[in-house]
Parts: C-alpha cells; structure tokens; sequence
C-alpha cells in the first residue's frame, strides 16, 4: 500500500499537476505535432536491480549505444536517456476511462541537456516517463517471466538467467498512437517535472505472475491514486519511430536459399565458423537446420553491429 497524499505533504497534496490521472478516451485532443523516437531499444537490457520502499528498480547500464526517447516537434527536439525500470503490481497508476488494470511498467528518462532549462517556457520536462499498462490473462507473458527470472536472481546476466531481452521486448509489437501529458512523479516528492507518455495498448499478465511481484516485495500493490486532470490537456502522438543500429538483412528467394544452404553446411563446424549458443545447439532439435542457422547468424551480425556479445556467444570471423 502507499501512502496517501497527506502523510507525504507538500508538493504531493498541494500540486495542480499531479500524476497519475484517469485518461478519459473521449476527450483527447489530437496530435500536438509532437514525435517520439525510442532509439536503440533493440539493445539487450543491462541493469543492476535494487529493492526501494514503493518498488523493485532496475537502473540501466549505459554502454556504447545509448538507448534514448528522441521527443521532437516542428521548432525543438530533445533527447533523454534511459534511467531505470520500475514497476507497480496489483493495480495500475494510470487508469483508463476509470479501469484499472494489473500492472504498469515505468521507463524513466532524463533530459540530456546543454546550457540552461527554463521550466516555464520549454514544453518539454526534465524527465520523461513511458508507461506501459498490463491487464489480467489466463496466460502467461514470457517477457515478463524473463524479468521475474532477473529479479530472483538479482541479475540481468544473461549466465544466471539463461535468457536475455531487449528493452523492446517490453513494449507492445504494433504502437499506433501513444498518450502524452505534463505530469509528476507519483512517490513523493511528486516533483511536477515530467512529461508522460502512456501507452494505450495493453499487454498480459497471469495471476501468478502478479503473485510472483506481490511475493518478491511483499506488497499486494503499490500504485499511487488518481489525481484530478486540473484543466491539462491530453494529447494523442502518432508519429513513432523505432531507431535502431542494427537494422534487418533483406533477403530475395534465391538470396533465402543461398544462405539456407551455406548455413545449413555450418551447423557441423560452428565452433570453427560463425555463432554458437549453449542453450541452442543443445537444443537444436526444436528448430530446422534453416532456422539455426539464421539464428546463429543473426546473433553474430547484431553482436558485432552492437559490440555487446554475450559471453555465450562465440563469434570467429
């Protein structure tokens, strides 16, 4: 549980723009003219994990490729780097048009910044927040039993949990729009220094896996309540771009058929020749020659492309 806006005071009790709030779906307003590009989210996720009073917090490590949020409009654009990941369980901070769901996930950036920041006339924040909302299913979502994973494990090494993920992997596969509004942090002191972006699609959770964060924190929920909108404006953004270094190969038929047989002819020798994983090629009967391969060499293009090879992964070039 958390506490109320009394017990924390100040700021927290007496703002007029405070998060989080209820996002009433019939009255967005349309694009501000504003873009969101998330860059280099296709970066595999690197984080030392920490227990705080209200959530479980994992603060990223910035390595060559900075993963950032690019937020522009027609006169300035700002860029702001991601900071850490944390998470609120048996409710959500945001709500839609008065529902709640089962988890939210935050991904909090800071503003990268040269020279002075007037807070008055800049539209944008010192900080940047996505929000990503997850509501109850029967089944269970994969990415999420990955995080759970690090969490026990209290690592994000990919040698403790024998899997790893992108900081994509946590959003939603198709984002058509997203929501943005000026708001404050929700645990105290509720600086109102951020600019909001939610994301309205909403991915699944199972009960176990909600039971799963309940039990590592042992709180049932932590989710601040709903404050009044005070006359703000919620804009809706469709302008989103996914940045990334390393982009896809594209492959003609015959260019597909090529490679399934030059690889396929590498499976024998990939101790000698290209990538191999411990877990896949012990594995290997679960995928055709084709697939292994093509997996195989994608971990090698992308690990060079990124610098970041995972000690598994044993390129010889």
């Amino acid at each position: 549980m958390m506490q109320t806006n009394q017990e924390w005071g100040t700021l927290c009790e007496t703002g007029r723009s405070q998060s989080p709030i209820n996002i009433q779906t019939s009255a967005i307003s349309q694009s501000n003219e504003t873009y969101i590009n998330f860059k280099n989210y296709n970066v595999l996720l690197s984080a030392s994990i920490r227990y705080e009073e209200y959530t479980i917090k994992f603060d990223v490590k910035q390595k060559d490729k900075e993963v950032k949020l690019i937020l522009g409009n027609k006169k300035l654009e700002k860029q702001y780097q991601l900071k850490n990941i944390h998470f609120h369980w048996g409710c959500t901070e945001h709500h839609f048009n008065n529902q709640s769901y089962s988890l939210e996930i935050h991904l909090v950036h800071s503003l990268q910044q040269n020279g002075t920041f007037d807070p008055e006339s800049d539209p944008f924040k010192r900080l940047s927040v996505v929000a990503l909302l997850f509501e109850k299913s029967e089944h269970e979502n994969e990415i999420l039993n990955t995080v759970l994973d690090m969490i026990r494990h209290n690592s994000t090494d990919r040698g403790l949990n024998k899997k790893s993920m992108a900081y994509r992997d946590l959003l939603p596969k198709d984002l058509d729009y997203i929501y943005q509004y000026s708001g404050s942090l929700t645990t105290t002191p509720c600086n109102e220094t951020v600019l909001w972006s939610v994301i309205p699609k909403k991915n699944h959770i199972s009960s176990r896996q909600i039971l799963a964060f309940q039990k590592l924190h042992k709180k049932l929920y932590n989710c601040r309540s709903i404050l009044p909108l005070n006359g703000r404006k919620i804009f809706q953004v469709s302008s989103i771009k996914f940045i990334d270094n390393a982009s896809a190969i594209p492959f003609k038929k015959y260019e597909v058929f090529q490679l399934n047989s030059l690889l396929t002819h590498f499976i024998g020798y990939h101790h000698a020749v290209g990538c191999f994983d411990k877990e896949l090629t012990t594995n290997s009967s679960e995928y055709t020659p084709f697939e292994t391969a093509y997996q195989l060499f994608l971990h090698c293009y992308i690990g060079i492309q990124e610098q970041q090879l995972d000690p598994e992964y044993k390129c010889i070039l």
